[in-house]
């Protein structure tokens, strides 16, 4: 998709600004042993599970030194460390701005509410950065020898992370300050959902909570970006049907397969291995007014079991036409 960042892949790939002295200007990109790709053009991601398991989660330690993080002793935060093949490191400095530090400053941080934002280095006496846990000031810089560097990003919070950074550098030839850079924002996604997003959305749609927040619905077709998530849609795609199958997008109610049988409620939800940040529920009510749902408790059914969806079918205990039904999705913080 043209208009979507790439994942990385678990590539490791490093952060790597070059200023050009003709232009004045700063180019960020993200240099691999085989690649170099414009920063604006990718996200790192991680996995919403504990680090043993190869995911992002870890909790907090109980020392003091450790406030900056954000949570409480033993609670979870998410962290790309900096030993990982897919933490984003910070490459060697441009040649002609060798021979002094280049500065990275923390320009501004959007991610989850109430979420907070840290880059350190040392995971036992830890050196930190950048936090935002303070406010975002001009103690949050970093000073990075030529030579690449390998920190840790940590995030109190799942979900989509856009992390602003200025780059500034002195040149050898005059020994003058270059200009400092635009903010360059760099994306990460922490968890399927946020993985979901940064794969179909580019950096400035990601900045905009009209286009890729939970309840927008940029293709004008009726169902949200959450919706589009839970059942299988395209976002940019104006459609009732699935994305990979074709099939409806919009629940499904089944008549009675026998007389004195149910009506029955199907629909499509994601598996706990691809879905496991959503809960689903068919529910029911004799009106539209907001209090008046009720949980449908009638045994569900899995039809065709599949590795990233399942079909679910749930008796019904009226019939329709005496109650109004839905299906409830929500994301699980």
């Amino acid at each position: 998709m043209a208009y979507a960042l790439q994942p990385t892949n678990g590539q490791h790939l490093e952060i790597t600004p070059e200023f050009d002295p003709s232009s004045g200007q700063w180019t960020w990109n993200a240099v691999g042993n085989e690649s170099t790709t414009p920063l604006s053009g990718v996200f790192f991601s991680g996995t919403d599970t504990p680090s043993s398991s190869g995911g992002l989660r870890v909790n907090r330690a109980s020392d003091p030194k450790w406030d900056f993080i954000g949570v409480a002793a033993g609670e979870p935060f998410w962290r790309f460390r900096d030993v990982i093949v897919g933490t984003p490191g910070f490459g060697d400095t441009q040649g002609i701005l060798a021979g002094t530090p280049l500065s990275f400053r923390l320009h501004s941080v959007q991610g989850p509410v109430g979420g907070l934002f840290s880059l350190y280095f040392s995971n036992s006496n830890p050196i930190v950065y950048f936090r935002s846990d303070d406010g975002i000031d001009g103690t949050d810089i970093l000073l990075k020898p030529d030579e690449h560097t390998h920190l840790n990003w940590a995030f109190t919070k799942k979900g989509i992370w856009i992390v602003n950074l200025t780059a500034q550098g002195t040149l050898n030839s005059t020994n003058t300050l270059t200009p400092v850079s635009a903010p360059q924002p760099h994306v990460f996604a922490i968890g399927d959902y946020a993985i979901w997003k940064a794969a179909r959305f580019n950096i400035a749609e990601l900045q905009n909570n009209s286009v890729s927040g939970d309840s927008a619905d940029p293709d004008g077709d009726s169902w949200n970006n959450l919706m589009e998530y839970a059942l299988g849609g395209d976002p940019h795609v104006a459609s009732a049907l699935r994305e990979g199958d074709g099939q409806p997008l919009a629940p499904l109610l089944l008549p009675p397969a026998a007389p004195g049988a149910p009506w029955q409620f199907y629909y499509f939800r994601r598996t706990a291995g691809s879905g496991s940040e959503l809960s689903y529920a068919v529910e029911s009510s004799s009106s539209l007014a907001q209090q008046s749902w009720t949980v449908e408790t009638g045994t569900e059914e899995l039809l065709s079991p599949a590795t990233d969806w399942e079909h679910i079918r749930i008796p019904l205990e009226t019939p329709p036409g005496t109650r109004l039904f839905r299906l409830k999705v929500a994301s699980i913080p």
